[in-house]
């Protein structure tokens, strides 16, 4: 048996990015030009063309049909108004996105009916959605869907490293070819690729039912707070495989629901995971349980936990992503539901299995929401629920965290010190209230702590980490 993968607190892509490519991710600090589309070029592949190492292409809202490249640059191409509305159509012919000796982030896009390139080594269609070869990429907050390939119907890295965040990989195709698949991911050539708090959703492999994801020797693949679900083709049953496996997979903190596993099963290592596979095989790893996950409503995609469901508390602090310390929604990552046992590891509080972290909205509870849009350098609404009606709410923020008592509250303390006022507002009839303020473009990628304080009842909300993922 191949000697079991260490647990890390971080994404295995700060260790590994430089050895794969020799190119890094950019940070928030990197970033050269602004390059505007379709204000400074029409098209997102003529500013590809204009820009240099390290450019910020900022794409506007709408449907673009065409097939960007990016070869042999390092760049940062992210949407304006986020996935749902700004799409990559690939019109059927080539791979939506194509990364080829380059690398750097793609943020907020929908990348749909590509086809893969062939580029494969008997020419094989590779990589419908997004093709990485020889490159290091970071996408987040994207949906990979509806795309398709003979390897890799929604991603293919070839001799790469991709860390993918926050996103879709669903209804993909790909075709069986040579005993390989992939409908929705191919890991092939000495590739690594990091999926952490992603829905791996409805990629079915070609009539034949192969699978939908494809680990190829010399590979390693790490799927982390994820949600790996229907990826059997129903027509075919137990004939088809959703995990095919011929390098390394760990899974952490992830449900893998109504799919095989196939290959050498004692490469795939599992902890803290909500496992339901037809065929049984024997799951290497720790913490790993069989029962429902309680979905809120998995046939239409909602994977929030009910209450009560095993999902809650259930999973192992150890493998909390370190860059990622709220979940798919924005919410705090760790919050302790005190109504379950804590059956994960490193708690108490414990991490929830899957995407999202159970956020306990009962009555009385004052909480504030993920602000909206989400945007620095724009104005923000946040929102306070719960809140008794006619009651003045005040919001206040930092971004440092610390303990600050209440003037006229005794015993209630604050958790954040130098907060600033950011507004306040008065809750109506549904104990609502909404206060607005500008994030300014320093707070980009960077934590703001925010507590709510209904002060008449002295009600203090839980500490909020918010963080503004790019700026307008």
């Amino acid at each position: 048996m191949l000697k079991e993968l260490v647990p890390t607190r971080f994404s295995p892509m700060t260790t590994i990015a430089a050895a794969a490519t020799g190119l890094l991710l950019l940070s928030s600090s990197s970033y050269g030009t602004i390059i505007y589309v379709p204000g400074d070029y029409p098209t997102i592949q003529e500013a590809i063309n204009a820009a240099v190492n390290d450019d910020e292409i900022v794409v506007a809202a709408g449907t673009y049909y065409e097939n960007p490249i990016v070869d042999g640059k390092r760049l940062s191409i992210r949407s304006e108004a986020g996935a749902s509305a700004t799409v990559i159509d690939g019109g059927g012919t080539d791979p939506a996105l194509r990364v080829y000796s380059g690398g750097g982030e793609i943020i907020g896009f929908t990348l749909k009916n590509g086809e893969g390139a062939r580029i494969g080594y008997d020419g094989q269609r590779c990589g419908g959605g997004v093709a990485a070869r020889d490159s290091t990429v970071s996408i987040s907050e994207c949906a990979l869907i509806q795309n398709t390939a003979d390897w890799g119907g929604g991603l293919y890295a070839e001799r790469s490293t991709v860390v993918v965040q926050n996103s879709h990989i669903s209804f993909n195709d790909g075709d069986y070819w040579l005993g390989v698949s992939g409908a929705g991911i191919n890991v092939s050539d000495s590739s690594t690729v990091d999926i952490t708090q992603c829905v791996i959703r409805h990629n079915w492999g070609g009539p034949d039912g192969y699978e939908a994801i494809h680990v190829d020797q010399m590979c390693t693949l790490y799927i982390t707070s994820s949600v790996v679900i229907d990826n059997i083709d129903p027509s075919i049953g137990l004939g088809a495989l959703t995990l095919y496996c011929r390098g390394v997979t760990r899974m952490s903190n992830s449900v893998f629901w109504n799919g095989g596993l196939g290959g050498d099963a004692d490469q795939v290592f599992a902890y803290n995971c909500i496992v339901k596979d037809p065929w049984e095989p024997t799951w290497s790893g720790t913490g790993n349980i069989l029962d429902d996950p309680m979905f809120v409503d998995a046939a239409n995609g909602d994977y929030h936990p009910l209450p009560g469901s095993p999902l809650i508390d259930g999973g192992d602090n150890t493998y909390v992503p370190g860059p990622l310390d709220t979940d798919f929604d924005g919410n705090p990552r760790i919050m302790d539901d005190a109504g379950m046992s804590d059956l994960g590891l490193g708690g108490p509080p414990t991490v929830d299995i899957g995407i999202f972290e159970y956020q306990d909205t009962s009555p009385g509870d004052l909480d504030i929401r993920k602000p909206t849009p989400g945007v620095a350098n724009y104005d923000n609404t946040f929102t306070v629920v719960n809140a008794t009606p006619g009651e003045r709410i005040r919001m206040f923020g930092s971004a440092r965290t610390g303990s600050t008592p209440i003037p006229g509250c005794p015993g209630i303390t604050a958790g954040i010190t130098d907060a600033t006022m950011i507004g306040t507002a008065i809750a109506d009839d549904q104990g609502i209230a909404q206060v607005s303020m500008f994030i300014p473009r320093n707070l980009k990628k960077r934590d703001l702590y925010i507590q709510a304080l209904e002060h008449t009842n002295c009600r203090l909300s839980d500490l909020q980490t918010i963080r503004f993922p790019y700026a307008q």
